[in-house]
């Protein structure tokens, strides 16, 4: 008898497993196929698949031998044959007399006396409730098939299982897609409106120092030279701030074109520091450049406003009446090399690969170690080094920060985007 009962379920198990394996068609078109199967297998005239939805807390009808009632829905809370399968968490058989409990609450209209509700799990995961009623011949579903069919549904638990988590898994992809895509076109549109914004910002800033340059000309006293001093200095790092900007997106989408030429490597950087003289005597801070002659072929107008900004950077974490070291030299691959060494608080060790990442800025000592305001200063050096083939890195000495500019002497072509 068992062995018949094995082979019996074997078969059904079998064919209801090729509904689930034919993918061409949509879950619910294979529930349906279940469905149909299992009604006329089993002569049962009404039968339905109810599913879980977690997300309304509800139950509904997902494949039924009317499709009328597919889609429709009812909370879990509800006094129902259904929820009270679920509950049970076991086959629930109404009868005549137990059904009168539901009639008022189940607005299901049954022509049979009895119905079976067999609840789907997986492990302890509920998934749903499979409803019988109308047997054709009550007598021999409860005799002959009645136990067949709940561990048919054991059998069938998984594959259901695995179906709604494809399913799930399918749509939380396609929701974090859209979710995707959205802030892609927001940050699309920010950085239109940022580039747009500081496009023209680029005007007003240079008129502003342009005139404070001429104020610097007149007869000022003591006091009003260092006011426009001051005014000048900082109205020259808001348009650096502003180029800082504007260069880091048009490097990223390769819209700056590396143009080279032969340029003294040493007499860039001595006139990148020059060019500080005022900050560097306002701070007290002393400035030695080491090195001799260094021919190579740069941009030299990128690869000096990426040593501004490191010796900016350097400058900003040094305490005043200290010492920036500016070196020139050739390593070992015959490359050149700019390196720049402070006497700061250093760089946090956790943060020394994240330092030239876009907006980034680490702690030190308690406050912002920043690429300057913007937190773009440090990305645009690392953009412009790596558009020339070379590399920068960030490390701590013991005494302060150490930044090290390497540049390949000899013209490289390098893709960008």
């Amino acid at each position: 008898m068992k062995t018949e009962l094995t082979n019996r379920l074997s078969d059904h198990y079998f064919s209801i497993s090729l509904f689930f394996l034919n993918k061409e068609k949509p879950f619910s078109a294979r529930l349906a196929d279940c469905v149909n199967y299992i009604s006329t297998t089993f002569g049962i005239k009404r039968l339905s698949i109810m599913l879980i939805d977690y997300n309304e807390m509800a139950i509904e009808v997902a494949a039924s031998t009317n499709p009328k009632i597919v889609g429709l829905k009812r909370k879990l809370s509800d006094v129902s044959i259904s929820t009270m399968a679920l509950i049970e968490n076991e086959a629930l058989w109404i009868d005549n007399e137990s059904r009168s409990y539901f009639q008022s609450l189940d607005s299901s209209k049954y022509e049979s006396t009895a119905s079976l509700s067999l609840p789907i799990r997986y492990f302890d995961k509920k998934l749903g409730v499979i409803n019988l009623t109308d047997f054709r011949d009550i007598k021999v579903f409860v005799e002959h098939d009645m136990e067949l069919l709940k561990e048919l549904v054991k059998m069938l638990s998984p594959i259901i299982y695995a179906e709604i988590a494809n399913e799930s898994c399918s749509d939380y992809a396609r929701k974090l897609e859209q979710k995707h895509n959205q802030m892609i076109e927001l940050d699309r549109l920010k950085t239109e409106l940022i580039n747009f914004i500081v496009h023209d910002l680029k005007g007003p800033i240079s008129v502003v120092i342009a005139n404070l340059d001429m104020l610097l000309y007149d007869n000022l006293t003591e006091s009003q030279l260092e006011l426009v001093t001051l005014a000048y200095e900082e109205t020259e790092k808001l348009q650096r701030m502003v180029l800082n900007i504007l260069d880091v997106h048009k490097l990223e989408e390769a819209k700056i074109s590396i143009l080279r030429e032969e340029t003294d490597l040493y007499e860039l950087a001595r006139l990148q520091v020059r060019s500080l003289g005022g900050l560097l005597k306002r701070r007290r801070i002393e400035v030695t450049l080491e090195g001799s002659q260094t021919p190579c072929y740069i941009d030299a107008e990128l690869i000096g406003r990426t040593i501004t900004n490191i010796l900016l950077n350097a400058i900003e974490h040094s305490p005043d009446d200290s010492k920036v070291t500016v070196r020139v030299f050739r390593d070992n691959d015959e490359n050149v090399c700019v390196s720049v060494e402070d006497m700061g608080g250093g760089i946090p060790e956790e943060m020394l690969d994240k330092i030239f990442d876009k907006y980034f800025q680490a702690l030190e000592e308690g406050r912002a170690y920043s690429k300057t305001s913007t937190g773009l200063g440090l990305t645009f050096c690392k953009l412009v080094v790596d558009a020339h083939g070379g590399t920068i890195k960030a490390q701590n000495t013991g005494r302060g920060a150490l930044f090290t500019i390497i540049l390949p002497q000899n013209i490289s072509v390098v893709k960008q985007g």
